[in-house]
């Protein structure tokens, strides 16, 4: 199925935005809730959801000062 063949927005550019918005706010409910009850609620694995949250630690997610896990 080729989404620009079916005249859908598809947009490379929008799509990394939109994946990488959902990854900080990932990391957000991370730090409210706790780390296994976010992993397994998203269906994410929790190998994965702490690459992220290390990757907010050191900046590479580029989250903002006021989202970085501590």
């Amino acid at each position: 199925y080729n989404q620009k063949e079916k005249g859908s927005n598809y947009n490379g550019k929008k799509t990394t935005k939109i994946w990488h918005e959902y990854k900080i706010k990932v990391v957000k409910l991370v730090k409210e809730l706790g780390g296994v009850e976010v992993a397994a609620e998203l269906g994410i694995s929790e190998n994965t959801m702490y690459v992220w949250m290390k990757a907010a630690r050191e900046e590479w997610l580029g989250a903002g000062s006021g989202s970085h896990v501590s």
